[in-house]
C-alpha cells in the first residue's frame, strides 16, 4: 500500500517549473508546498495535477506563476486548501470550483 507523503520544497531559491516535474508524479502526495521557491514564470502545468489523486494541500504562493488556475485542479475529490497568492495569476476561476466539496474557506 501507499504511503502518503508531505512534501515541503520552500527553498526560496529559483527553480523552473519543470524541475519540480518528478515531484508531481507520486500519487501518493497529500500536502505540497512549493512556496517562496520564485519559479521562473511561466503558467502552472496543467499535467502536474494528473496523478494527485490524494492531494488535500497545496502552497504555492511567492512564485511568479501567471496565467489561470488550471482545470484539473477542480477534478481532486480530496483538495481542502490552496495557497497561490503572490503569484501573476489572472482570469477569472471556472465554475468546477464547485467540485471541491471539501475546500475550505
Amino acid at each position: 500500500s501507499l504511503v502518503p507523503l508531505l512534501v515541503n520544497v520552500t527553498a526560496k531559491s529559483v527553480v523552473s517549473s519543470t524541475v519540480l516535474n518528478p515531484l508531481f508524479s507520486i500519487s501518493s502526495l497529500r500536502a505540497v508546498d512549493i512556496s517562496s521557491n520564485l519559479i521562473l514564470g511561466g503558467e502552472i502545468p496543467a499535467p502536474w495535477f494528473a496523478n494527485l489523486t490524494m492531494l488535500e494541500h497545496l502552497d504555492m504562493r511567492m512564485n511568479s506563476f501567471n496565467g489561470s488556475i488550471p482545470q484539473e485542479l477542480f477534478g481532486l475529490k480530496n483538495f481542502k486548501y490552496l495557497d497561490a497568492s503572490d503569484n501573476w495569476l489572472s482570469g477569472s476561476l471556472s465554475s468546477d470550483v464547485r467540485n471541491l466539496r471539501n475546500l475550505q474557506f
